[in-house]
């Protein structure tokens, strides 16, 4: 294949991939903050509030399917508000995920301008705490 044909296909040299990306770091420089502190706090505040729903969850998984069922059977309107609390607990989720990816590609985004990015980012791996359950010490009756 020619070097016309590849550039024609969507493929690009590295000159343009870093004309590119200084694009982008010139747009970033210039951008205004994504959220506005009392957006922030409200956030926060949402995020605390379902803190109901995540004991809600977790309380779910705790019962069999026997247990779940006469829920069902006995108590359907609670039962149903359970599963549309789970739903849209879900669905928050999905949206502080989002929120969460968009703060970091931003402070990545950041590093970039730094020589000494990949050392950074290795040093700040290797001393950091892991946030993962893995790390929490065993509950009496939870499985390993």
């Amino acid at each position: 294949m020619s070097q016309a044909k590849r550039k024609s296909n969507g493929h690009r040299s590295l000159s343009d991939a870093e004309a590119e990306a200084a694009r982008i770091l010139k747009r970033f420089s210039m951008s205004p903050p994504e959220i506005s502190t009392a957006q922030m706090y409200d956030i926060e505040k949402h995020a605390q509030a379902m803190d109901r729903s995540r004991r809600l969850a977790f309380g779910v998984l705790t019962k069999s399917g026997p247990e779940l069922l006469r829920i069902a059977k006995e108590s359907p309107k609670e039962a149903a508000e359970m599963s549309v609390t789970l739903s849209n607990y879900l669905k928050s989720l999905s949206d502080l995920r989002s929120l969460i990816q968009t703060a970091e590609w931003r402070v990545s985004l950041a590093l970039c301008e730094r020589p000494d990015m990949k050392e950074l980012l290795k040093r700040a791996e290797s001393e950091l705490v892991p946030m993962s359950a893995a790390d929490e010490p065993a509950h009496a009756g939870a499985p390993s």
